[in-house]
């Protein structure tokens, strides 16, 4: 494998990265989905920023996975234009889920009302 530009060059067949697989969108969704979370479970500044390191590693391992799979399936000639689009939203729920998982943790959904 190689990289070339943008590009990974994978046994001669070019598997080209484009912006919507750069991983910036499912960085906006993992942090918008953390202080929408920390929001309703009313989180204070202190316990919002302890829990900011999980929601920057649960991205990273999420674009990481993501994008090996899809590199992997267009090396072996198997992508197709849905299967991508069903990687990457799985890939981006599962973030997403996790985040709120740890924005949310020892907050119970029935007993914390929403803020006013």
């Amino acid at each position: 494998m190689l990289r070339e530009g943008s590009s990974l060059n994978v046994d001669g067949l070019l598997v080209i990265v484009d912006a919507p697989c750069s991983g910036v969108q499912m960085a906006w969704a993992g942090y918008f989905t953390a202080c929408a979370v920390a929001l309703w479970a009313g989180r204070g500044d202190r316990a919002f920023a302890l829990r900011l390191p999980l929601v920057g590693a649960a991205v990273l391992l999420g674009n990481v996975l993501r994008n090996t799979a899809l590199v992997a399936l267009e090396a072996t000639g198997r992508g197709t234009p849905a299967l991508h689009e069903g990687i990457g939203l799985v890939a981006l729920a599962a973030v997403c889920g996790a985040v709120a998982w740890a924005m949310a943790r020892g907050t119970s959904l029935w007993e914390r009302p929403w803020p006013r």
